[in-house]
């Protein structure tokens, strides 16, 4: 009997066993359903990180020729901001008289790749000339992921008594334009700085910068694909969504042709600039669109976009000046007559 009776007891025990075993299957096939449904599939997770990461680089790439809502300012933004305000301040405190800056001339932006550049007030000069008469020295900063920081003087500069300054009552810093031509995550950052009151600068310097970093250091430089150029400001003259440099063929300044004609060198997808692609030549056949018929009974603005254009249709114009009395030929037209363009249309 007692054999039996353990043998009986065995079973109901396996029996018992293997129900709670079928009814723990049971419930955890449940949970699993209920966290696969609550939880995305690998497929949807991975596709919303690229739609994410698509984001992100559209609004790190700023869209500089059309409006554009406004986007989070980065903590080195912030802190480049809270500097310039420090620094403004303290110099109204000091001077109560002092002239209050133009802040919109400080943009800043953040790259792609983390890197931010913005235009920081460093210093408010009294010029001494006038009462009040101030000069503040506006750096282009760069600061990198890691917090070490670059800067370089923008525009056009002057010193007095050891103080540096590019911005004041007439000159000023403007058309900041953040991009990333040549594709590597990091933007680079076009500025122009203009001296003068009037419609037409007494003196320009634009400048397109980019950080480099090489075996020998890192620092802020020209970038070299828009070297050559005399450069004026920025435009996209094709709307493919890339900034397009806009240049002058003959100098800038007061020295330069008060013409209203406006080249192109042609942003290319490799970093580069043509002024020879169509793009670029369609852009300068809208500015010059037939060949001109020289009239110079009156030098001016007028004259000055044909002789322009007529330099840009191949004419010889060297002996320009030397058909008129002597004297009669300003000085921007003898420095044009003496220039070759680098664009032909003829």
């Amino acid at each position: 009997m007692k054999t039996r009776d353990r043998v009986i007891s065995a079973v109901v025990v396996g029996g018992i066993i293997a129900l709670i075993w079928i009814g723990g299957s049971k419930l955890r096939g449940e949970h699993e359903q209920d966290a696969a449904a609550d939880a995305p599939s690998a497929s949807a997770s991975t596709s919303a990180s690229a739609t994410t990461t698509a984001s992100a680089t559209a609004s790190a790439t700023p869209a500089p020729l059309a409006d554009a809502a406004p986007t989070a300012m980065s903590g080195a933004c912030k802190t480049m901001g809270d500097a310039s305000t420090k620094k403004l301040d303290d110099a109204k405190a000091a001077r109560a008289c002092t002239p209050n800056f133009d802040t919109s001339q400080l943009a800043c932006h953040t790259s792609q790749n983390g890197a931010t550049w913005g235009l920081r007030v460093d210093d408010v000069v009294d010029l001494g000339e006038e009462p009040c008469k101030t000069g503040w020295l506006v750096r282009l900063v760069h600061i990198d992921v890691n917090g070490n920081e670059s800067a370089v003087v923008p525009g056009i500069s002057q010193t007095l008594r050891a103080h540096t300054y590019n911005t004041s009552i007439d000159t000023r810093l403007s058309d900041v334009t953040f991009f990333d031509w040549d594709g590597d995550g990091e933007d680079e950052v076009f500025v122009r700085g203009t001296r003068g009151t009037n419609d037409r600068p007494d003196e320009e310097r634009a400048q397109l910068w980019t950080f480099q970093s090489t075996d020998g250091g890192s620092r802020i430089a020209p970038y070299p694909p828009a070297a050559s150029f005399t450069l004026i400001g920025i435009q996209d003259i094709d709307g493919d969504g890339r900034p397009d440099l806009m240049i002058s063929l003959f100098g800038t300044g007061k020295d330069s042709p008060p013409t209203s004609k406006r080249f192109a060198a042609h942003s290319l997808k490799d970093g580069t600039f043509s002024m020879h692609d169509a793009a670029a030549v369609a852009w300068a056949e809208k500015q010059c669109p037939s060949d001109p018929t020289l009239d110079f009974s009156e030098w001016g603005a007028t004259a000055a976009d044909e002789l322009v254009c007529a330099a840009v249709w191949g004419h010889d114009l060297s002996k320009v000046c030397r058909m008129l009395d002597a004297g009669a030929c300003p000085p921007w037209a003898e420095k044009l007559a003496k220039t070759k363009p680098p664009l032909s249309l003829r």
